[in-house]
């Protein structure tokens, strides 16, 4: 499988999977022949879960799409960038998060 021999050249041992998470595309979250099935057939440990992420990357991405939401996102920004402080705050945050 392509994806577990990637993962084997990077480095990783395998046998340390715990976890697997996919979008909700049944080629990748298939409960009998999607990824997570296979990778769980060779690493039963492997748990598979949805990534929350990618629903919140399709939410914010139609969401988007709205001149009401993108009016919003807009002031967000110029409040965030007229003080120095605020940035601060925002980028410490983020990257406690990432």
């Amino acid at each position: 499988m392509t994806i577990l021999t990637q993962l084997s050249q990077l480095g990783l041992n395998l046998e340390h999977m715990l976890g697997q998470g996919y979008d909700g595309a049944s080629n990748m979250s298939g409960k009998y022949r999607g990824v997570q099935a296979r990778v769980k057939e060779l690493h039963p440990l492997a748990m598979y879960t949805h990534c929350c992420n990618h629903v919140l990357n399709l939410v914010i991405s139609t969401s988007s799409e709205l001149p009401v939401i993108r009016n919003a996102q807009s002031d967000i920004y110029v409040f965030l960038s007229r003080s120095a402080q605020r940035v601060s705050i925002f980028q410490d945050n983020v990257e406690r998060e990432v």
